[in-house]
């Protein structure tokens, strides 16, 4: 999976993760997801990430065959804390247990002779076209019989897999019969594995084998000098055929062709293409005769391999003239002692994608990894040649300013077998210059392990891959203020010691995104610095963010310039802090430092006598006062209960009192600036019903104009 956005994306791991096929019924399980294979629960913004979802057990189905499977992670993203989920949906093909079963009539050969090498073939069927398909385990699968007298592992040439619904010839491997003449029933223990479990079987073989005595002249055994090659190769191999003389008298090998020869057929159909060149000697006696009891080996040179595929059977002849008589000896393999070859599809190397990073950026020597995905799509192995003149990556007319190491192939080696599907890393230590779509090509060369043929493949026509490759994160200072906020209404004036920010806004003009941007400030007052909040996580590009620092005023009056500056960046890409760039347009703010606002009541006035219970309205006038120098401040809305009346005191009852609506002066609010004097008239509907000299007391309360945090009061009588 790949985060195709800026942001970095927390996977939210194991809980996060689920999967469904459909027509399931019960007990499919998976196991717990903890990290990534590349390490860690965070996929960074345009970078790719392998998740590996372990099935533990699968369940049952309504039906077999091929389903949907859908995939569900969950994420965070770091930057805005939304959550979200990213979904996947693949095929994936339901199978049923394979049951192996042994194909009748079909032991190879029936009649063996003993003394001689022999390899045994059988035919094994995986009925039902939805069985899973069966991988056979060479090194436990045998055949034997005799009670192991005669026992056999499976050939390294033989096919070694059977897909449901096919019937497959397995070869074992030659060994030497030394059993008895008569008749055996043979046992086959077939090892496998099917879609990650291993199982064992040995299906009933009905057939009986028949083993015969040895003749004067006997081929004792055949052996390939390559046991797998590749079709229509012209590299020679050769046919090795072991020749015993048992008789009591000489024997002069007949090395015609039409004499001694040997033969390839597949499935008992006799293989063309083979073209191959006799012996002429016997090799280590260097004539063409045998004493008696002298054996001694025939090499047959096969300098054309036929096109047909598979496992070929190789059968031979040998005949000669008997030295003391008349008699004309002969003996061939097909009673048993045959050999075999399998004849693989020669290699074929094809790129099929090249895997890479969403986005790189100009400059950047962070290394970063670019895979192309080889697929071998013949049978033989090919062996790749890992080096840069050979196998490379390319950027076109830019290539020169870009630096590639030489391939690596994922798990080591340097082999891609037969129909598998390889990756080869190339790290990228120098990228080269911006473009909104670089262009990446590959040539992959090797050879056929068994032909030596040259092999390979580009991206020429197919399978290129393209990156996007940005200029470096240019970092711009716009702008450097303290703004207004609920806290500063008044910014840039600030009481003192009060809590204010510096808002540093910052533009990205290049194209990669810079993350981790962090700043340092300066002032030059008494104004003291907070603990600084963590850097900008990320600023895209063409995006602006705002950092803000936190201060607090200096205890006096006065003014503070504060200059900001950038203390670094890292490029999103690479990870390399030295590829991004940095101006200042605006660096600084300055901050009036002044002291919080002080309410004075400096007067109450009102009628000088009045009748108790009267109706006639009177007034009680209070002049307030804003001590100059300061802030502003905001009179709390003038209440009836403001004003207090009391006899002795005592409290007196009966007073209604209408409160202000505006300034004495006529100004509306009760924002009162420092240095300002006004008056607030309060009007008395009712007189209370107490006799004697009353007192006036008034409260009033008030907030600060620049600090709304900081509340007072103030009263006169």
């Amino acid at each position: 999976m790949t985060n195709t956005g800026t942001a970095d994306a927390q996977l939210i791991l194991p809980t996060g993760v689920s999967l469904a096929i459909t027509d399931a019924i019960s007990g499919t399980t998976i196991g717990t997801v903890n990290n990534v294979e590349e390490g860690g629960t965070l996929v960074p913004g345009g970078q790719p990430r392998t998740l590996v979802i372990p099935v533990t057990a699968t369940g049952t189905f309504t039906s077999l065959g091929l389903k949907s499977a859908t995939a569900t992670v969950r994420y965070i993203d770091v930057n805005s804390g939304v959550m979200d989920s990213v979904v996947a949906v693949f095929p994936i093909t339901v199978q049923s247990a394979p049951v192996l079963s042994y194909e009748a009539g079909s032991l190879d050969p029936p009649v063996a002779t003993t003394g001689k090498v022999v390899p045994f073939n059988i035919d094994v069927s995986n009925p039902g076209a939805n069985a899973a398909t069966v991988r056979f385990i060479p090194g436990q699968t045998r055949f034997h019989f005799d009670n192991n007298n005669f026992s056999a592992f499976l050939s390294p040439t033989s096919i070694d897999s059977i897909v449901g619904g096919q019937t497959v010839t397995l070869n074992f491997e030659g060994k030497l019969l030394s059993s008895t003449q008569g008749t055996y029933y043979t046992t086959a223990d077939l090892f496998y594995s099917f879609n990650g479990q291993n199982a064992s079987m040995s299906p009933p073989i009905t057939d009986s084998l028949m083993v015969e005595g040895a003749p004067d002249l006997a081929i004792t055994q055949l052996q390939v000098s390559q046991p797998v090659v590749s079709a229509t190769m012209t590299k020679p191999w050769t046919v090795s055929m072991t020749v015993k003389n048992s008789g009591s008298n000489g024997v002069k090998l007949d090395l015609a062709a039409s004499a001694t020869y040997i033969s390839f057929s597949r499935a008992g159909v006799p293989a063309t293409g083979y073209v191959w060149q006799p012996p002429t000697q016997i090799e280590g006696i260097g004539s063409d005769t045998l004493g008696v009891n002298q054996e001694g080996t025939l090499r047959f040179t096969v300098v054309e391999t036929g096109s047909e595929t598979g496992g070929i059977t190789i059968n031979g002849a040998v005949e000669g003239d008997d030295l003391g008589s008349t008699d004309r000896p002969r003996d061939d393999t097909f009673d048993g002692g045959a050999t075999s070859v399998l004849v693989q599809a020669p290699a074929a190397l094809v790129i099929n994608e090249i895997r890479n990073p969403v986005s790189v950026t100009a400059g950047q020597t962070s290394p970063w990894i670019a895979k192309a995905v080889v697929e071998n799509t013949g049978q033989a192995a090919a062996q790749l040649f890992l080096d840069s003149d050979s196998t490379d990556i390319n950027f076109g007319i830019d290539d020169g300013n870009w630096t590639v190491g030489p391939p690596t192939r994922i798990g080591g080696g340097n082999q891609i077998a037969g129909g598998a599907v390889d990756t080869l890393q190339f790290s990228v230590t120098q990228s080269g210059t911006a473009s909104p779509s670089r262009r990446i090509d590959a040539v992959v060369r090797g050879f056929d392990v068994n032909s030596d043929s040259a092999v390979s493949d580009t991206t020429n026509t197919s399978g290129f891959g393209t990156i996007v490759v940005q200029t470096p994160p240019a970092l711009r200072m716009t702008s450097t203020v303290i703004p207004v906020t609920p806290a500063t209404p008044n910014a840039p004036e600030v009481n003192t010691d009060q809590d204010f920010g510096v808002a540093v806004s910052v533009i990205n003009d290049g194209q990669a995104t810079a993350n981790s941007v962090s700043f340092t400030m300066v002032n030059s007052g008494g104004s003291s610095i907070g603990t600084p909040p963590a850097p900008l996580a990320s600023v895209p590009a063409g995006s602006t963010r705002v950092y803000t620092m936190p201060w607090t005023a200096a205890g006096a009056p006065g003014s503070d310039i504060f200059t900001a500056r950038f203390d670094g960046a890292v490029d999103a890409n690479s990870g390399q802090s030295n590829l991004v760039q940095f101006s200042r347009d605006d660096s600084t703010a300055t901050a009036t430092i002044v002291d919080p606002a002080v309410l004075s009541v400096t007067r109450v006035t009102n009628q000088p006598t009045v009748t108790r219970g009267q109706s006639t309205n009177w007034f009680v006038t209070v002049v307030v006062e804003n001590a100059p120098g300061g802030a502003d401040l905001i009179l709390d809305a003038p209440q009836a209960g403001d004003v207090a009346f009391s006899i002795g005191g005592s409290p007196s009852s009966g007073y209604t009192v209408i409160p202000p609506t505006q300034f004495g002066s006529g100004d509306a609010g009760w924002t009162l600036a420092a240095g300002a004097t006004d008056s607030l008239v309060y009007i008395i509907d009712e007189t209370g019903n107490d006799v004697g000299t009353v007192d006036i007391d008034v409260t009033l309360g008030f907030t600060d104009g620049n600090d709304p945090a900081a509340t007072g009061g103030a009263g006169g009588q």
